[in-house]
């Protein structure tokens, strides 16, 4: 599924589980499994995504 939306200061998209928002002084991605990344005037902050394990028989 694809999603975009474009306003006035960036815009935000969407194509399954990846996400990626882009606006003025603001930026965020996440990528499934792997993890978030956020960057704003704050600061970076990142956060890693973990996959539970499978159980094992």
């Amino acid at each position: 599924m694809l999603e975009l939306s474009i306003g006035r200061w960036g815009f935000h998209l969407r194509l399954a589980g990846l996400v990626i928002h882009a606006f003025l002084g603001d930026l965020y991605l996440r990528c499934p499994g792997i993890g978030e990344l956020a960057w704003n005037s704050t600061g970076l902050y990142t956060n890693r995504l973990f996959n539970k394990p499978s159980p094992s028989e």
